[in-house]
């Protein structure tokens, strides 16, 4: 399951390595599809932060295909933590001083409860209303733990992969709200990975850095109005030192990967050209 579809590109890439080595997958987004469904792909319309919908969309995959294997939580919203200069300005030049003396960044102060529960709705609670209901089809497969100490085998029920951010892991990659989304989706993906590894599902995390995707088009917000044109560079220091950014593929080969690598649980990998580094 990818969640959003074909809205998202970063969905919309791995839904394509995945249908490319043979799997079905269940597309979920708030918006309808224009694409068919066929034997090997449905599109469900899901708003991942009502429980009552993810339900049903889950009773769907179920009953489409009889079981779930891979759960993959990609939807995601931003906040107005300023506009995107990483792929035009690395550097603050001298007549934008006056404007950096009065740009705001999206500190806590400056949030609403609006904000606070569409952005936490979407990515927070939707990954784990998807957990919450998925994982129970995983643990509902045969298998158990075989073998004992160095020979222990785990059975392989099902495998999660959640979408962070590099926002999980610093304070500086973005506004108040998104960041704390992805360090709480961070740390239930850390809760998981170690609380049903013993059952057989497997938790792994992806921490893109900057890609270029259009989640500023899902996140209800007029770049052209609502962001600041120079506090994301101030926002993101790192992004001077390092400026490119990753592509759709280069995360959905790493889902793909995480999903299928039996012996990968609890893992935390940064798709960022070295943001986190910088």
């Amino acid at each position: 399951m990818a969640s959003p579809t074909f809205e998202n590109k970063a969905s919309a890439a791995t839904a394509a390595q995945f249908a490319a080595l043979g799997a079905k997958i269940a597309g979920l987004d708030i918006r309808d599809s224009e694409i068919p469904s066929t034997d090997k792909r449905i599109d469900i319309k899901c708003d991942v932060s009502d429980e009552d919908s993810v339900i049903a969309a889950v009773k769907a995959v179920v009953e489409k295909w009889g079981t779930i294997d891979v759960l993959c939580n990609i939807a995601g919203i931003t906040d107005k933590f300023r506009k995107y200069h990483y792929y035009f300005r690395y550097s603050v030049y001298e007549e934008d001083q006056a404007d950096i003396k009065s740009s705001k960044t999206e500190r806590v102060t400056e949030t609403t409860n609006a904000d606070l529960n569409r952005i936490m709705g979407i990515n927070f609670n939707g990954p784990l209303f998807l957990m919450r209901h998925v994982i129970p089809h995983f643990l509902a497969k045969p298998g158990s733990i075989q073998g004992q100490g160095y020979n222990t085998v785990l059975p392989k029920k099902g495998a999660i992969v959640n979408i962070c951010s590099a926002a999980a892991l610093r304070g500086s990659a973005a506004g108040a709200i998104y960041t704390s989304s992805k360090h709480a989706l961070l740390g239930l993906t850390r809760n998981t990975a170690c609380m049903d590894a013993k059952e057989g599902v497997r938790t792994n995390a992806v921490l893109p850095g900057g890609v270029a995707t259009n989640i500023l088009n899902n996140s209800g917000i007029d770049p052209s109005t609502q962001l600041d044109p120079i506090g994301f560079p101030i926002l993101q220091p790192a992004h001077a030192l390092q400026p490119a950014v990753c592509v759709p593929d280069d995360v959905a080969r790493t889902i793909v990967f995480l999903a299928g690598a039996d012996g990968v649980n609890g893992a935390e990998v940064t798709v960022d050209q070295g943001w986190c580094q910088a």
